[in-house]
């Protein structure tokens, strides 16, 4: 679950793991992407990031696994207060093969306290 107050800019670290071993996944030849909805039956996305639009940064090295999820204000401030769904895949990009590291699961704008 990712929880995020309406409108703050928030940074997630998240780690991929090999099933088979445990070990970090080496990201250098994989695309990642995060996709938000307000249902998952929509076809249009609430937030998208990417390594290309810049809403994704890979660790460097990569071979660590590690990739950060920049959000900032604009993604959610003009957004309706409640759940919405997200999930997370990478897509090696020799193969194209997709991967879903994240299942879908509860993404919580809340409202804040302070304006």
């Amino acid at each position: 679950m990712i929880k995020i107050i309406q409108g703050d800019k928030v940074t997630k670290k998240c780690t991929v793991l090999k099933q088979s071993d445990g070990t970090p996944l080496d990201l250098t030849n994989y695309n990642i992407t995060l996709s938000v909805k307000r249902s998952i039956y929509d076809t249009t996305y609430a937030i998208q990031k990417t390594v290309g639009n810049g809403g994704i940064v890979k660790d460097s090295p990569a071979s660590t696994g590690v990739f950060y999820i920049y959000f900032v204000n604009i993604d959610t401030q003009n957004l309706e207060e409640g759940k919405y769904v997200y999930d997370i895949e990478i897509e090696d990009t020799g193969t194209g093969e997709p991967y879903t590291i994240q299942a879908p699961s509860d993404f919580i704008i809340e409202l804040g306290v302070t304006t």
